[in-house]
């Protein structure tokens, strides 16, 4: 049996492409294995409010969530406030894979932020979560867009595994 896959986004454009790319690149794996994805817009800073909040209930809390670049672009305030979420739609003995930008870059860039493994420990904190790993790791800018050379950019990043627990 397939698992069934929900993926968010604020921005239209976003969740089309997304689409396209399911059912282009990944559609027939997908149905061949039984499972369904599916995107909707929502904001990662109100989750209750959206389609999320109801796709989770139906299965009594997600049992897996992945951030995949996106707690690195949000400010300090912002990011409690998604891990707060995340929390409503995440079930206990759940998990969530979060991949972020690691302070450890040389590079000049301002923006995406880069975040410490002290700040992902603080953030994800008991009693409501445990970090089970953080792992250095690299993330490889799409070559699609760097131009002419074709070359994509990496960029030094954090792989993280945290586990949902407590109470909020």
């Amino acid at each position: 049996m397939g698992h069934e896959v929900l993926g968010f986004d604020f921005c239209p454009s976003a969740i089309e492409e997304a689409r396209a790319r399911s059912a282009t690149v990944f559609g027939e794996a997908i149905a061949r294995g039984g499972g369904n994805a599916s995107f909707v817009e929502a904001s990662c800073l109100d989750l209750e409010a959206s389609p999320v909040a109801a796709a989770a209930a139906r299965c009594r809390g997600f049992p897996l969530a992945l951030d995949s670049a996106l707690a690195h672009c949000l400010d300090d305030a912002a990011q409690r406030r998604y891990v707060a979420e995340l929390a409503r739609v995440v079930r206990v003995g759940g998990r969530v894979y979060l991949g972020c930008f690691s302070d450890a870059n040389p590079d000049p860039w301002q923006n995406p932020r880069r975040l410490s493994e002290a700040h992902i420990r603080k953030l994800f904190a008991a009693p409501t979560w445990r970090v089970a790993s953080i792992v250095p790791a690299w993330y490889e800018r799409p070559r699609q867009l760097n131009g002419a050379h074709g070359m994509g950019a990496f960029t030094m990043a954090w792989w993280c595994a945290i586990d949902r627990r407590g109470a909020l």
